[in-house]
């Protein structure tokens, strides 16, 4: 049986200033560049051929179905099946996350405690 008695974030106690900016605490991208916010995520969605994983990589950014690691019991999921990638948006503890499959691609909230992709830009 998995332990799902798990904080939501990676932190305790939750730091909501992390990944903010290029200047944000412990931004995991190069200097210059920044995590995309939930705006700026959906808006490379909605340029997309399709919305799917195939849209996702014939973007110029080439986003993959990496899966994700569980942020409960460290497991891996969604190899080669969904690709998930953390925006900076933060509300109420959670972050939004751009998640996309064979058949569809959307925002949804997520537990900061999972392990997601990042694509960093530039601004």
């Amino acid at each position: 049986m998995e332990n799902t008695s798990y904080t939501n974030d990676w932190l305790h106690p939750q730091n909501n200033e992390l990944w903010q900016g290029e200047d944000g605490t412990s931004n995991p991208c190069p200097p210059g560049w920044r995590v995309p916010t939930k705006n700026e995520l959906e808006a490379e969605k909605d340029s997309w051929d399709s919305s799917d994983a195939k849209g996702a990589f014939s973007s110029p950014l080439k986003l993959t179905v990496a899966g994700y690691r569980k942020g409960y019991s460290a497991s891996l999921s969604g190899i080669g099946t969904r690709g998930d990638y953390w925006s900076s948006t933060y509300p109420d503890g959670v972050s939004y996350q751009l998640s996309f499959d064979s058949t569809d691609a959307t925002m949804l909230r997520t537990q900061r405690a999972n392990g997601l992709s990042v694509r960093c830009i530039k601004d």
